[in-house]
């Protein structure tokens, strides 16, 4: 479905054709900074559209995503990055502060690509490789049995884990939710869970792009804002927890729209 659309975030749309040419882009541009297969690269966003044109970009040249929650606590990005072994980091430019303390405990010399107007000294603008690099035409060759994702889960202690998600086992929960949730390219998401979490690359991001279904983002729950988009965009389907369902409905009760 290359003209349909992907993700639509405020005002903006990205079709599934410019979502993969901006991966593409992306991919091209990691390339170039000498980056490559193995490689890992955490991802600082919200809910953004440059979320999934990192993840997909990285996975093209055969890295290995480490998603960071955009709630961690800078001492906790310190050792996400040591005990990942990071090469490079792309975040939002509201997290340079979380960024800029957390890197100089871990290693400097670690490639830093920022989404911001104005990249620093030691910062490589996003916008910049996204605009300035051919799309790269060919995915690198892995294993489907090799790490594709590093995700960190609390389990069943208070320490986060890190845990190893592979390229064929996110296409195999893709698919599996796809089926269960019988979706289609007519089904729109709301993306209120942080696609940085587990749940949010494979029922939320993941499940709805193997389906060619509209992707609607959200980088901070608010419920009144969240029941206006649901009504605006037409929502079909929404994932979330208890809490979430829970302001949604006292929200919906105090409203008098």
């Amino acid at each position: 479905h290359p003209e349909a659309t992907a993700v639509t975030f405020e005002d903006h749309t990205l079709s599934y054709k410019k979502l993969k040419e901006s991966a593409d882009r992306f991919a091209a541009g990691l390339a170039g900074l000498g980056l490559g297969a193995g490689d890992r690269i955490a991802v600082l966003f919200p809910n953004l559209p440059h979320f999934p044109i990192a993840f997909f970009g990285i996975l093209k040249i055969g890295a290995v995503v480490v998603p960071v929650s955009p709630t961690v606590h800078p001492d906790f990005l310190t050792s996400q990055l040591v005990e990942s072994d990071v090469r490079g980091i792309v975040y939002w430019g509201g997290f340079r502060k979380w960024v800029s303390q957390a890197l100089p405990k871990a290693d400097p010399s670690r490639k830093r690509i920022v989404l911001a107007e104005s990249p620093g000294p030691e910062e490589i603008s996003m916008g910049w490789l996204l605009e300035g690099n051919a799309p790269l035409a060919d995915a690198v060759d892995v294993d489907p049995d090799a790490t594709a994702v590093i995700a960190c889960t609390s389990g069943i202690s208070s320490d986060p884990k890190a845990v190893e998600l592979t390229h064929a086992g996110l296409l195999a929960d893709a698919e599996a939710c796809a089926w269960f949730l019988k979706t289609s390219p007519d089904d729109r998401v709301l993306g209120i869970i942080p696609l940085a979490h587990p749940v949010g690359i494979t029922l939320v991001m993941n499940t709805f792009f193997r389906s060619g279904s509209r992707l609607i983002l959200m980088p901070k729950f608010d419920p009144i804002h969240a029941l206006k988009v649901t009504a605006d965009n037409r929502i079909t389907r929404l994932i979330g927890v208890p809490s979430i369902y829970r302001s949604l409905i006292q929200s919906a009760s105090e409203s008098d729209d």
